[in-house]
């Protein structure tokens, strides 16, 4: 929950040019490929959009004591719990 939240506040709020291919370059060491890109791009949107309609509160998943608390933040750092769970990241090493 930390690291993810850490993950999202370094790459969603630094004005990151793209925030997936940051999260993918610190997690999994490499790109996204266009397939995973979509398919995260579109898990993004889907959770901002739960997140924006209230279905989920973005205090619950972001700590208000550690910086902004915003649907997108929050967004993001459901993108890393993803990749950060991913058998590629376990099991690399």
């Amino acid at each position: 929950h930390e690291a993810a939240e850490g993950l999202a506040r370094l790459t969603g709020s630094n004005g990151e040019p793209d925030p997936l291919d940051s999260l993918f370059r610190r997690v999994l060491t490499r790109k996204p490929s266009e397939a995973e890109a979509k398919e995260y791009l579109a898990f993004y949107e889907a959770q901002r959009a739960r997140l924006v309609a209230g279905e989920l509160k973005a205090d619950t998943i972001l700590s208000p004591d550690k910086g902004p608390v915003t649907p997108e933040l929050a967004a993001w750092a459901m993108v890393a719990r993803v990749l950060l769970n991913l058998n590629e990241n376990i099991t690399r090493g």
